[in-house]
């Protein structure tokens, strides 16, 4: 049977068209871009000429691995399994066909398939590119930049206030110092929030002088416009008749006595707009009623006029779409920007100015950048202006046809350099692009993500130069029919009733089937309100305990706004026993076993703190008693722990106690800094180790500390800590490894793009965090951007009026566009659901013993559909399964403390057999000249040992750190040498040999690459597994996730003397043939420690040549 969109589906695998394509939630989005992908694919020169962009890890190695499942699969002549599944198929064997005739091998080599993320690709521009982009040296790109932004703030001001400082600098600092009462830590947020965005202001309110009442003035046409379109001509006109009209007996009206028609859109006619809205809408923005026209607004009883503006009312009473309009006029600020705020504006454009100065300033020394500033320099290095052209002629040969997933959440800068990249395409010169996303699932703008763009794009279709096509989807072939039907009734009502460029307001989309559902179907969709929470908690759990056993083989997911919204529930998931697998839900600092860790760095690193040792006494592998600890805490309170904890044989600690803080104290004194050279990390890491850490814990808690130690590796690759906040803020951003189950954990944001046979959205009555004003909004409008200050707090009221105007109308604007946002984000939550959809609330009950949502609430939206649409069930005050007090709140309980006497070794279940055999090929040499027999050669076999050593510390500190250390580096490598027994003559030429490989790898873009930081990454990874047959422990030198969720294992080669220009393909050959199988064996065994979703690449690194062999 063709889905009703078949027409749309097929322009959209026109790859002779430019297309922009809106997908709605469960239409095969993916699936079409993939094989437009291959459609395409199959017509060019090269592979890489096809390229596809899309703005997640996980949607990038996703477009991959379909793609090469589906060549595998041509390749194996499959069979087809669906209709669908033919037409991929068949586009797929025109691949593998022009695969053999061109000898691209893609089976055997698929990172050829060029599928990305949009900060990947950026990167890769601005790396090919270094001169014109300017990205040069070794940045490294973080995930979170706050750091950064904040230390550039603070270097703003430290600049602003010396004596050096230029005026107008001082001045502005001066200026908004004083807004704040000098309290610089309240300018932080706003500012590193600006330059979060400073893509999207930089060259409208820097480079030029912003024009706001342009702005603002061409706000109020977009508002007086939508209310006439909303109202239509005819009944404007009426409108503005009957005000007229009226006005001849009644002062009240008298603004309308000159009123020929509707008044002309313009600014200087708002306040007419205004009063003529006012007749529409109450002051509180409710639809006036037609009982509510009388005398007192100027319309006495029974007078023509009255009679006409009531049955007009009753005409438009059910009219969302025009109450909001009239509330656009209603709200409208002064249509000129207060000259109260010019000066401040002006005083933050100087120090942006600066601002950005410092922040590359900063970033430069530090050896890091953000996506910002790659996305940037990318668009800098194909600016066509100059020396530029070249590059992006280079560029566009490269690029036949481009393929842009999730345009939907795209930014100002990510269109700029779509524009750049298709400049010059002519139709019918084989170039071809494809734009695809869906509206209603835009829920990126804390990522700086603007939906109008798409807007904008599909209503002009044009992307600079090139025309578009429109392919509108609608089929929905992930849910049941009467899913469907319940999305169709619902969000047709919530959603509001027309686009709004300003506010991002999105219409709904009605979606299809392919079949109609059945006549009288039931609807797969329930929902139940409660009392509070724990009655909420409780029903969530019984609905998933009873999915469980009676929906066996279905997959089940738990989705919420927050992770907050989520903790109840998982404890009576908890307490009853049901396993669910969390995806960035648990917090890493919240395992206790990872707490323990991080509280015994702190007490490390600042042995005076009162905080963190009562952790470290409690923590299972030291195990102090309560009453022992109660002792301690109780005597000599002025004292530090450490004092304390030597006094103890003073103070009243039972025997165990004495025993326990002594063993603690010798491991203490044997690890302290006076003992030992190790840095602040491999401290900690050695404490815990002697203590006997890794025995109180299982293998997910193990891993979790592994990696807390990872990050405090990079955070403290010294003495101590670099930077305290920035490691906290690091911890916060890592989750507890998942443990598999059939229920899934996620955010609402993490579930996007996934789908579930039944899910169960809690929390649908808590309203989002509390969004106070801030102290100077940002605000990117169809006609320009605004800058708008929050009037100071000591400014008197007659100097503040407009301004605060204008700032509460921003103020509003923001709000409406999160709540808009919401609604997305509630639509996105809902139609993940294949079966059955689950919405559960907590409400509170008024005086009048009503239920009502929450503000802002998801709640909120729904509540009129919750009673006009039939649900399975509606409950508003069930019966607790179990007392509420029964349900713990409480975290996971601790583990048992270690006995005393304690062995060091393993407890049992941690026992692993004893390998049979080892793999580490990293450790042997390869070489062309046989003469050498570098395999049975110390000095050369010590080389590789060193040089190894070295990437380690590099992948685990990072490569600015290796270069601030550079003077320690030859006596360090010498001490090794020596210490591993290598002759003392050859000791200075091994030194220079290390040093020499690893200069050219920290000089190649393949080790930058290797050594950089990952989503997830290993070096010198030690495991050991079961692998055909016998246990085997191996040494992986580096592995890790890339940006596109590629994981890669890559193998190490040096030799100790230089290879011949003509000997390197050989050496390749060899290395290729020899470490082939060893390599497949550590994907293998790093498959069975970690859960492996996308492709898995392995590789040789081989340091002399410089070359990447990919096996």
């Amino acid at each position: 049977m063709k889905p009703a969109d078949a027409s749309a589906r097929q322009r959209a695998l026109d790859f002779g068209r430019h297309v922009i394509a809106v997908a709605p939630a469960g239409s095969g989005k993916t699936g079409l871009l993939v094989q437009r992908f291959l459609a395409a694919l199959a017509t060019v020169d090269e592979p890489e000429q096809v390229v596809a962009i899309t703005f997640t890890n996980k949607a990038a190695a996703e477009i991959r691995i379909r793609i090469d499942t589906l060549l595998q699969r041509a390749a194996a002549h499959a069979s087809p399994a669906s209709e669908h599944d033919a037409t991929a198929l068949q586009l797929a064997q025109a691949v593998i066909e022009r695969d053999r005739a061109h000898g691209w091998n893609l089976t055997a080599n698929p990172n050829r398939l060029q599928a990305s993320t949009i900060d990947g690709f950026n990167n890769r521009i601005a790396s090919e590119l270094p001169l014109l982009s300017g990205i040069g040296g070794h940045a490294q790109v973080v995930d979170d930049a706050a750091a950064l932004y904040e230390q550039a703030i603070l270097d703003l001001f430290d600049d602003a206030l010396g004596r050096d400082a230029p005026a107008d600098l001082q001045a502005a600092a001066a200026t908004w110092l004083r807004s704040v009462d000098n309290r610089i830590d309240r300018l932080l947020p706003p500012l590193v929030a600006l330059l979060g965005c400073r893509d999207q202001w930089i060259e409208p309110i820097l480079d030029a002088q912003p024009d706001d009442d342009a702005v603002l003035a061409a706000l109020h046409r977009d508002a007086q416009q939508a209310l006439l379109d909303a109202l239509g001509p005819a009944d404007a006109a009426e409108l503005a008749e009957l005000a007229c009209a009226a006005s001849a007996g009644d002062d009240k009206l008298v603004w309308a006595a000159e009123l020929t028609g509707w008044p002309a859109l313009g600014a200087e006619n708002s306040d007419l707009h205004c009063k003529l809205a006012q007749l529409l809408v109450t002051q509180q923005g409710t639809p006036r009623s037609s009982k509510g026209i009388n005398a007192k607004i100027g319309f006495p009883a029974g007078t023509p006029p009255q009679v006409r503006l009531k049955a007009l009312l009753d005409k438009h009473a059910d009219d969302i779409r025009l109450t909001a309009a009239a509330r656009g006029v209603q709200s409208l600020p002064p249509a000129s920007f207060p000259s109260t705020l010019v000066e401040l504006r002006d005083d933050l454009r100087v120090l942006l100015r600066r601002l950005l100065a410092h922040l590359q300033v900063t970033m430069g020394s530090r050896g890091a950048t953000d996506f910002n500033e790659i996305a940037a320099r990318a668009l800098r290095a194909l600016r066509p202006d100059g020396s530029y052209g070249e590059a992006l002629l280079k560029r566009d040969q490269r690029i036949r046809h481009l393929l842009v997933d999730e345009m939907q959440d795209t930014s100002r800068i990510q269109i700029e350099l779509l524009k750049q990249l298709t400049q010059g395409w002519e139709p019918g010169d084989g170039h071809s692009l494809f734009l695809v996303g869906d509206p209603q699932q835009s829920i990126y703008a804390f990522r700086n993500a603007r939906v109008t763009l798409f807007m904008e794009l599909w209503a002009t279709c044009q992307l600079g130069t090139l025309a578009l096509e429109r392919a509108q989807l609608t089929v929905n072939f992930r849910s049941t029919a009467p899913l469907v039907a319940w999305f169709n009734t619902t969000f047709q009502a919530c959603f509001p009733a027309a686009d709004n460029l300003t506010t991002g307001a999105v219409r709904y989309t009605p979606a299809d089937t392919l079949e109609p559902p059945p006549a009288g179907s039931a609807t797969d969709t329930a929902a139940w309100a409660f009392r509070d929470p724990a009655q909420e908690a409780l029903a969530v759990a019984d609905r998933v305990q009873r999915l469980v056993e009676t929906a066996p083989g279905n997959s089940i997911a738990l989705l919420a706004r927050t992770r907050p919204q989520l903790v109840q529930t998982l404890a009576e998931l908890r307490r009853r026993g049901v396993a669910y697998e969390c995806q960035d839900i648990d917090g890493l600092a919240d395992v206790p076993a990872v707490r323990d860790v991080l509280a015994l760095a702190h007490a490390l690193w600042h042995p005076q703190d009162r905080l963190y040792w009562p952790v470290v006494l409690r923590a299972p592998w030291v195990g102090l008693g309560w009453a022992d600890l109660v002792a301690l805490s109780a005597a000599r309170r002025r004292v530090a722990w450490p004092v304390r904890l030597r006094e103890a044989a003073l103070l009243p600690v039972s025997p165990e106690g004495q025993a326990r803080i002594a063993r603690l104290l010798k491991v203490l004194d044997d690890t302290a800094p006076d003992a030992t050279d190790a840095p602040f990390a491999e401290r900690v890491e050695h404490v815990w180790l002697q203590l006997g850490g890794p025995a109180c814990g299982d293998a997910t808690a193990l891993a979790d500390v592994h990696r807390a130690l990872q990050l405090l590796r990079r955070h403290a690759p010294a003495n101590g800590f670099t930077d305290l906040r920035s490691f906290q803020r690091a911890v916060e951003q890592l989750y507890a490894s998942p443990v598999k189950a059939r229920v899934k954990v996620l955010t609402i944001h993490k579930a996007k793009g996934l789908e579930f046979d039944h899910v169960l959205l809690v929390g649908c009555g808590r309203k989002p965090r509390s969004d106070s004003k801030p102290l100077l909004y940002f605000l990117a409008t169809p006609h320009g951007p605004l800058l708008v200050p929050k009037p100071p707090e000591h400014w008197e009221k007659e100097k503040t009026a407009a301004a605060a105007a204008l700032f509460d109308y921003v103020h509003d604007l923001h709000k409406a566009a999160q709540d808009n946002e919401s609604l997305r984000l509630l639509y996105v939550a809902a139609t993940r659901a294949r079966r059955s959809l689950h919405l559960y609330a907590a409400l509170k009950e008024n005086p009048k013993g009503e239920f009502k949502p929450t503000a802002r609430s998801f709640a909120q939206p729904l509540w009129d559909v919750l009673f006009s649409l039939p649900f399975s069930a509606l409950q508003s005050t069930p019966p607790p399964a179990v007392p509420a007090t029964d349900i713990p709140a409480l975290p996971p309980p601790r583990a048992p403390r270690l006995p005393l006497p304690f062995q060091l070794p393993a407890e049992t279940d941690l026992f692993i057999p004893r390998e049979r055999r080892t793999l580490r090929p990293s450790e042997s040499l390869l070489s062309t000249r046989q003469d050498d027999a570098e395999e049975a050669n110390l000095h050369a076999r010590l080389i590789g040992t060193l040089y190894h050593q070295a990437l380690q510390r590099i992948a685990e500190c990072g490569i600015s750190t290796w270069q601030a250390e550079s003077t320690r580096h030859a006596p360090a490598l010498a001490a090794g040498f020596r210490r591993l027994g290598l002759p003392e003559p050859q000791v200075d030429d091994a030194v220079t040999r290390v040093l020499d490989l690893v200069a050219r790898t920290l000089d190649s873009a393949h080790g930058r690459w290797l050594l950089a930081q990952h989503p997830w990454a290993q070096a010198e990874y030690a495991l050991s597994g079961y692998l055909d047959g016998e246990w085997v422990a191996a040494v992986i030198d580096r592995c890790f996730e890339d940006a596109d969720g590629t994981l890669w294992v890559i193998d190490y080669k040096t030799t100790a003397h230089t290879i011949a220009a003509e000997e390197v393909a050989g050496y390749i050959a060899t290395a290729r043939q020899t470490y082939a199988p060893q390599l497949k064996n550590y994907a293998q065994l790093l498959g069975l420690h970690r859960e492996v979703s996308a492709a898995v690449k392995t590789a040789l690194y081989l340091a002399e040549p410089d070359v990447l062999v990919e096996i």
